[in-house]
């Protein structure tokens, strides 16, 4: 037997170089297509918007990285994983920048209800 399974992608504009209130901005939009279109089952949202990435503009604070980044999994990815959990979806939050060792990789993980260290589960 097969089953729709509803994919909503979000192309969005990010609070410049603040992640936490892009974070908000994310969280509020999630709640919102989970209202307004409850046969959507994973929202996917494109690349480096966590981190408040602006193309092609020079943030005065050259360090903004720094802030906008860290381990995965660590505290983003566990604000990305609490959001998807209350809203009851398969969230793809598009990549963030995870630091590993004095190094940045830009990251996008790959979430299944099998993963053994993954708390996000699918809708029932």
């Amino acid at each position: 037997m097969s089953r729709l399974f509803g994919i909503a992608g979000v192309q969005m504009s990010v609070v410049h170089w603040d992640a936490d209130a892009t974070f908000a901005k994310m969280s509020d939009l999630i709640v919102n297509i989970r209202k307004q279109f409850p046969w959507v089952d994973m929202v996917v949202f494109h690349e480096l918007v966590v981190p408040a990435l602006v193309q092609f503009v020079t943030p005065d604070d050259k360090d903004w990285w720094k802030k906008n980044s860290g381990p995965v999994p660590g505290p983003q990815t566990d604000r990305l994983c609490e959001v998807a959990r209350k809203a009851n979806r398969w969230l793809i939050p598009g990549s963030l920048w995870e630091i590993e060792d004095d190094k940045m990789y830009n990251t996008c993980r790959s979430h299944h209800s099998t993963d053994v260290d993954s708390d996000i589960r699918p809708p029932s």
